[in-house]
């Protein structure tokens, strides 16, 4: 067995509009931080005491006594986090609040594990309407709509009962392309 040189194997790259919603996300907290301290009085600036815990604190508290929080940028199935890692989101959730694909989320993990996620800055949206179709190959729920298809979230179909044919009014990003939409009305044929 010959060995692949590392040039030859193909590297994988994050999808465009992943990447895209990462660098919003980066360019919304550069301006944040730039409108805090030119806003400031550079006298007044101070560590904030609520979110600085000394060293010695830190190495007191447990894993199970503090909670994190973290943003990110939904990707039409997941919360890509400001880590790079993935974090699943709830396809009810997603559904029910017509999360679409670049909108910014943020996630608080309970000292109890749970996770609480929340949309913090929507996207501009466009509507589009299409018509409601399904791929057995991949299981899975499509829109087609203005020579593009578009991934729906299972659970927005079985909500509205869906049924292939069935007219769809989707939410999709307003600018760029996009796999996924969201469902916000379902008109039986």
């Amino acid at each position: 067995m010959e060995n692949q040189n590392s040039d030859t194997v193909p590297k994988k790259y994050p999808d465009p509009a992943t990447v895209r919603a990462r660098l919003q996300v980066i360019k919304r907290e550069i301006e944040e931080l730039i409108k805090t301290f030119s806003e400031a009085n550079h006298s007044s600036i101070s560590t904030p005491t609520s979110t600085y815990l000394p060293l010695a604190h830190d190495e007191e508290l447990s894993f199970s006594e503090m909670s994190r929080t973290l943003e990110g940028i939904f990707n039409g199935e997941k919360m890509i986090g400001t880590d790079n890692q993935e974090y699943h989101i709830p396809p009810n959730y997603a559904s029910k609040s017509k999360l679409v694909t670049g909108d910014r989320m943020k996630l608080t993990i309970t000292p109890t594990g749970s996770f609480i996620y929340k949309q913090i800055g929507p996207i501009e949206r466009q509507r589009i309407i299409g018509t409601l179709d399904f791929n057995p190959e991949h299981n899975r729920w499509l829109v087609k709509a203005e020579n593009a298809e578009y991934r729906v979230l299972t659970a927005s179909i079985s909500f509205y009962k869906g049924k292939i044919g069935d007219g769809v009014i989707i939410l999709a990003p307003q600018i760029g392309m996009s796999e996924w939409a969201a469902v916000d009305h379902l008109i039986a044929k």
